[in-house]
């Protein structure tokens, strides 16, 4: 590659980590919300400059040896998705990066997540804002809670601050979803759909996650495995000590026993934790974790704590790219 082409077009006023979630191979549209192709990701590689992107180790040094400069970055994939090793790994290997790879665990051990299902559902399905509509068809009062309280017009506003791609849809599904109140109604609302869409909850789980080989596939190529919770949780910061604990402890303990290296980074799921996660993840050892967007936390400047590193997403550095 010339030196021209790993020049970078970016520009960053705090070292961050790049955020990526969902990908699709090159023969097919991207159905899925923000999903991206091979050409996509690679674009996004060249834009930031291949030159800027840190390996994990390299990352980790320089954070606790507080050297970061502002044009250092690193790379991240959240949610242990099948995808990632599928349609961005390989790119990856071309250009010889390495990345960090936060998963959950409950899926490697009989379980699933239903926030990533019922988004690939809703892919299935026409996409988030059919979906939403058809929710809200079949749910009269979620209509009352979304129109009538400050709470959704806060949230709605936050979102936007910080993802301005999303809908207007985008933010009541999200909000629905991980509102603990509402959750099962919720869940049995798009329980339904799904089955009147003739989709296979277990059929489309089982091509959606990585497996225990895909893991030691990336330790053993020089990458980083890191924390992402058991169960992936709508609000970690809602959960007692003890159900984060556990959270985090279970998360650890089977990505430990699996890839026999200990976990040292994370990244909080949808963004979530208070004080209580901070010092558990502390406890166990994790030097580095990273929020989902390019803010700072609450009444701090960003990167503050190297346990709330920034993060810019993969549809925000796409859109650039393309400017």
């Amino acid at each position: 590659m010339s030196t021209e082409a790993r020049r970078s077009a970016y520009k960053s006023a705090h070292p961050h980590g790049l955020m990526f979630h969902r990908f699709h191979s090159s023969g097919s549209k991207g159905i899925l919300q923000g999903s991206l192709s091979p050409a996509d990701f690679e674009t996004i590689l060249l834009f930031v400059g291949v030159d800027n992107i840190l390996a994990p180790d390299k990352w980790m040094s320089r954070l606790q040896a507080g050297t970061l400069k502002p044009s250092d970055l690193c790379l991240t994939f959240d949610d242990g998705l099948r995808s990632q090793i599928d349609f961005a790994e390989p790119v990856l290997a071309r250009y010889g990066l390495r990345a960090f790879w936060f998963v959950y665990s409950t899926v490697f051990e009989g379980g699933i997540v239903r926030s990533e299902l019922y988004s690939q559902a809703a892919a299935l399905m026409g996409g988030i804002d059919m979906l939403t509509k058809a929710l809200l068809a079949r749910w009269p009062d979620a209509i009352n809670i979304l129109d009538s309280t400050d709470e959704f017009a806060t949230y709605q506003r936050e979102v936007l601050q910080l993802f301005p791609f999303y809908t207007e849809q985008d933010c009541q599904y999200r909000f629905l979803r991980n509102s603990e109140p509402h959750k099962d109604i919720f869940e049995k609302l798009m329980n339904q759909l799904i089955n009147e869409h003739g989709l296979n909850m277990t059929e489309i789980s089982r091509k959606l996650w990585m497996r225990r080989g895909d893991l030691k596939f990336l330790v053993n190529g020089g990458h980083w495995v890191g924390l992402h919770s058991y169960n992936h949780p709508y609000a970690m910061d809602a959960l007692p000590l003890a159900a984060q604990q556990s959270e985090y402890q279970r998360n650890y303990d089977h990505l430990t026993a699996l890839t026999g290296r200990k976990p040292h980074s994370m990244s909080h799921p949808l963004n979530s934790y208070n004080s209580d996660t901070l010092e558990i993840l502390a406890s166990l050892g994790i030097e580095c974790g990273f929020r989902s967007n390019m803010t700072a936390a609450p009444k701090t400047q960003i990167n503050s704590n190297s346990l709330l590193m920034a993060r810019e997403d993969s549809a925000t550095l796409l859109n650039l790219a393309h400017q």
